[in-house]
């Protein structure tokens, strides 16, 4: 399972508009495997910059690496499902997040660890965020050749080829079963034949996001 090893606050960037620091945790500071998913985050978002939908990355600080993002003051997709939503704004979040997925897969990133804590809010407008093991470039992946992942992602959003031999699991049908996990939570009883069949086991056996998103009622 993805472990929560960032530290998040609220700050000020060099201009004085309100923005997220994230940065490790003290305690897991000096993990190599946790830097470079930090680093790996910046990276990512680099190659994103200017991607709607995409949490936008401000600045980078070194000495402790530092992430200044945009910040979402409307929170995230799990505290608004906590609190519900009225089926108006849960089709408009699903449509929303097909779109950035498949723009970040347009652009060659494969999100990996889709769920709703991960899908954050700048006013009503949605933004995917926490890309520290995104797989990209040429051959995609998330870290530097000769790191290993045994198991990465948070199930039961986390398709299940992600629990094992991570490391070489960068297809996007790993982020169609993400979207289908986050779209039943969304659509509940609403959910169609395709957004059930995006949940199978069997990565082949998934639709693209493409077919999810004309299934949406």
């Amino acid at each position: 399972m993805t472990q929560a090893t960032s530290l998040i606050t609220r700050g000020m960037d060099a201009r004085g508009n309100p923005c997220a620091f994230k940065q490790l945790r003290p305690e897991d500071a000096m993990r190599e495997d946790f830097a470079l998913r930090l680093q790996n985050e910046a990276d990512v978002l680099l190659h994103l910059a200017g991607t709607p939908g995409v949490i936008r990355l401000l600045e980078v600080r070194q000495a402790p690496l530092t992430l200044l993002l945009e910040f979402a003051d409307g929170g995230s997709l799990h505290d608004r499902l906590r609190g519900g939503l009225s089926l108006g704004n849960r089709k408009r979040i699903a449509s929303e997040l097909l779109a950035v997925v498949a723009a970040c897969h347009a652009r060659g990133v494969t999100h990996r660890d889709i769920k709703p804590s991960n899908l954050l809010f700048v006013g009503d407008a949605l933004r995917l965020a926490d890309f520290g093991i995104a797989a990209w470039g040429d051959p995609p992946r998330a870290l530097p050749d000769g790191w290993q992942e045994d198991e990465v992602g948070t199930p039961p959003w986390s398709a299940p080829e992600l629990r094992k031999n991570a490391t070489g699991v960068v297809s996007p049908a790993v982020d169609v079963y993400g979207v289908a996990m986050t779209l039943a939570a969304l659509l509940g009883d609403a959910a169609s034949d395709a957004i059930i069949a995006a949940r199978s086991d069997d990565p082949r056996r998934r639709p693209s996001l493409e077919e999810l998103g004309r299934s949406l009622p």
